[in-house]
């Protein structure tokens, strides 16, 4: 009953966005592969990583 833990506002936002800095801003697959299929098309090599 009850919950373990209560956040304060914005306190989750924070926390993705500390993860975002270490481990990067998650893409879609199919996002992904838009992308690459675009930077093919016009020569532009994307890389593993961003």
């Amino acid at each position: 009953e009850g919950c373990d833990r209560v956040y304060l506002a914005g306190e989750k936002e924070f926390a993705q966005w500390e993860d975002n800095l270490t481990k990067g801003v998650p893409v879609h697959a199919k996002v992904w592969a838009e992308l690459d299929n675009l930077g093919n098309r016009h020569g532009v090599r994307v890389p593993e990583t961003i």
